[in-house]
């Protein structure tokens, strides 16, 4: 593991030294030592988030099992949700990100967004209990923490105890395109509305003639119902909880994977959201947002949303737009333009009431506070 960089392959930063921990205590003595610590699971972050050059702690040995109930799974931060998916047939995590080559106690760091937050919420809501190692090396155990969604900066979550619900044995999937991104937002809000899917989201990418939006849906029962102007596909749960394996898969086959992702998210009010895509849209083109690359759009009911250190615009409906851009390899220029794109959007975003998501390409290439 190359640990002076990220899946942005933007920033790096060369660690001072690098622990592996074995065990709480091995956390406790990085915590104690003195040096600036931070902590790493797979690295998924796209602006040095997971970086730093003092003390560097690789949290992916730690990814022990240690319960499985009807209710809960108690698990190392180090472990991959797809490992947390594969531990428990016939049950699930309500809320799970899309890529599930993630751990655990990253994105508990960071919030958690996935299809299905528009009714339950981030993976920080439905956390029953965390083991937490802070900055003096004391472990705590509690029920809620300032740890979730706090970027590292309350301590090291070591532990989770995270809540299941029963899992349908197959998902009806539906992909259907939209004349207009319009269109797609509006068929987005009633859908999360009528509460008829479990799992909503939009995304965008270059079709012949211009962007193509693109409503995804998925419906988590066996009589789901047809529709003839979707591309409608059948799939055990855990192949659509995973279904972004065979598309990773294919970008490390072509290299795609490894090259340059500065990625911007930010949560957009429901009153700006439809302006905001627009203007966004009239500025990119395909070639401005890269191989590969597309635009989502995840609307939120912002009522489920109960941890306290995450933040959104106060609207009971909240959007995150994603643009997940690539960009060529040792093309430094591009590069630049497109990091300096980043800066003027999430500025445009806070002016339009939004607020950073920050596990994208930030402007400071660190988090925010």
């Amino acid at each position: 593991m190359d640990y002076a960089d990220d899946f942005g392959h933007v920033v790096h930063r060369t660690p001072r030294a690098v622990v592996r921990p074995r065990d709480d205590a091995d956390v406790i003595a990085a915590l104690r030592s003195g040096m600036p610590v931070v902590a790493r699971g797979c690295g998924h972050t796209q602006g040095g988030q997971a970086q730093t050059d003092g003390l560097l702690l690789d949290m992916t040995g730690l990814r022990a099992i240690h319960e499985i109930a009807d209710d809960r799974i108690v698990v190392d931060a180090g472990i991959t949700w797809r490992e947390v998916v594969h531990a428990v047939p016939g049950r699930t995590p309500p809320v799970l990100t899309d890529y599930l080559g993630v751990t655990v106690g990253g994105t508990l760091s960071v919030g958690g967004i996935g299809g299905t937050s528009h009714r339950y919420g981030l993976q920080t809501d439905n956390v029953l209990a965390l083991d937490v190692i802070n900055h003096d090396g004391e472990l705590v155990r509690c029920a809620t923490s300032a740890a979730l969604a706090g970027y590292g900066r309350a301590g090291i979550i070591v532990r989770a105890t995270l809540r299941l619900v029963p899992a349908p044995a197959m998902v009806r999937r539906y992909v259907m395109p939209c004349p207009d991104i319009e269109t797609l937002t509006t068929a987005q809000r009633r859908l999360i509305a009528a509460g008829e899917f479990a799992h909503v989201q939009g995304q965008i990418v270059a079709g012949p003639d211009g962007w193509l939006p693109l409503l995804e849906t998925a419906a988590y029962h066996d009589n789901a119902p047809d529709d003839p102007d979707a591309e409608v596909t059948d799939l055990t749960y855990v192949e659509f909880a995973d279904r972004l394996a065979n598309g990773e898969a294919a970008l490390r086959e072509t290299g795609e994977w490894l090259h340059p992702h500065p990625w911007w998210n930010a949560f957009l009010p429901d009153s700006a959201v439809d302006g905001f895509l627009a203007r966004v849209l009239d500025h990119l083109t395909p070639a401005t947002l890269g191989a590969s690359g597309l635009v989502l759009t995840y609307p939120i009911h912002t009522a489920p949303l109960r941890t306290p250190q995450f933040h959104v615009p106060a609207e009971p409906v909240v959007w995150l737009v994603a643009l997940l851009r690539t960009a060529p390899p040792d093309d430094s220029a591009t590069l630049a333009n497109m990091v300096a794109d980043n800066d003027y959007w999430y500025g445009e975003a806070v002016k339009a009431g939004g607020t950073v998501y920050p596990i994208g390409t930030l402007p400071t290439a660190r988090p925010a506070p």
